[in-house]
């Protein structure tokens, strides 16, 4: 919260901030709305009610709260930061943006105005205009890990990870406890291909907040053995065919179904030897997180997963019809296109190093 704030007592808005840093959500709302009963005329409560709300995840209560505190206090940049949040969260970019730039005109020497305004442009993919942002706020806050941390995920966004990770180690340097630089670093050390470097980035940050969403998120998803789910997948459908040609008959009918049934078999300690070695490979914050989002993967089948399980049913299914139809050639050249299609980005980035050298 900025020091100078309309028509508030003080000591009032030292306990919600405090409340705020301290990510107490519901006492925060408390205070802030208790404030507005005695004034209900004050734009700063509504702000950090506001404030609150966002990290409730209430945007639309946050949206509520932020236009009374731009309509009460329309020239005060905080109350028009606040409203840019709470369209950001509710989906709306463009106007999030358009609010953010308000911010930034009424108040331009303010560093917290700025990232803000870079961060609209970042998620409205106005690279140029958001990485000339960054710029001006490093140079304006250079002591500010935030200034350094926008320029990162800018530059992160352009493809320049090396030059992300710098910026990203020096927002750590200036804040060094702070969760979301530790998961950027590990990012940028993820694109950059040093996914093992990037898997112990993820894990500080998990250990120092195992609340922050992000870390948790990176961290399971870069545990996950995508070739050891491709064999799987060719295992299996070797397993199927072998056991469809033991059932046709013949001298050998025996010894195919006898072989398809042990691979079959053997697919579910395979998988179970898979979660326990990434498990173990984690330290003891970072393992509770990877079982909680082990579990809540399944218990959110949101867009994003519905995709990834359907996409392995397709695939499963034409392995499975190509081999039943003795089309094996086929089925090899379908794997390996499948196979480029996934990790095509990392390939190109590997030649790439190769071809540097």
């Amino acid at each position: 919260m900025p020091s100078q704030i309309p028509m508030s007592g003080q000591e009032q808005l030292q306990t919600l901030d405090q409340l705020l840093s301290a990510q107490r959500w519901d006492e925060a709302i408390s205070v802030a709305n208790a404030a507005l009963v005695r004034n209900p005329q004050d734009a700063g409560p509504y702000a950090s009610l506001a404030a609150a709300h966002l990290g409730a995840g209430r945007p639309a209560d946050a949206l509520y709260a932020s236009d009374n505190a731009v309509r009460l206090a329309p020239s005060w940049e905080w109350s028009h930061r606040m409203r840019a949040r709470a369209l950001a969260a509710l989906g709306w970019p463009a106007e999030a943006l358009a609010e953010s730039e308000e911010a930034d005109r009424l108040d331009r020497d303010r560093a917290g105005a700025l990232e803000e305004l870079g961060t609209q442009q970042l998620a409205q993919g106005r690279l140029a205009e958001a990485e000339a942002t960054a710029n001006d706020l490093v140079r304006i806050a250079p002591e500010w890990g935030e200034s350094h941390n926008l320029r990162g995920r800018v530059l992160l966004r352009k493809k320049r990870a090396e030059a992300a990770e710098i910026d990203f180690r020096d927002a750590l340097r200036l804040s060094p406890d702070e969760p979301a630089y530790m998961n950027n670093i590990g990012l940028a050390l993820h694109r950059r291909g040093k996914r093992k470097e990037a898997i112990e980035w993820f894990q500080m940050a998990a250990t120092r907040d195992p609340k922050f969403a992000p870390a948790r998120t990176n961290l399971f998803a870069s545990r996950r053995f995508y070739l050891w789910g491709g064999a799987s997948l060719v295992v299996m459908s070797i397993a199927f065919h072998g056991l469809e040609v033991g059932l046709r008959g013949g001298s050998n009918s025996q010894l195919f179904v006898t072989v398809a049934i042990g691979l079959l078999a053997a697919i579910v300690p395979v998988v179970l030897l898979r979660y326990r070695l990434r498990k173990r490979s984690l330290q003891p914050i970072p393992q509770a997180v990877y079982d909680a989002d082990r579990r809540s993967f399944w218990q959110r089948l949101d867009k994003m997963r519905l995709v990834r399980l359907g996409g392995f049913v397709v695939l499963f299914g034409v392995s499975m019809f190509m081999l039943f139809t003795n089309q094996t050639k086929i089925a090899f050249i379908f794997v390996v296109i499948t196979f480029v299609w996934v990790r095509g980005w990392e390939i190109w980035r590997f030649a790439g190093r190769l071809f540097q050298r």
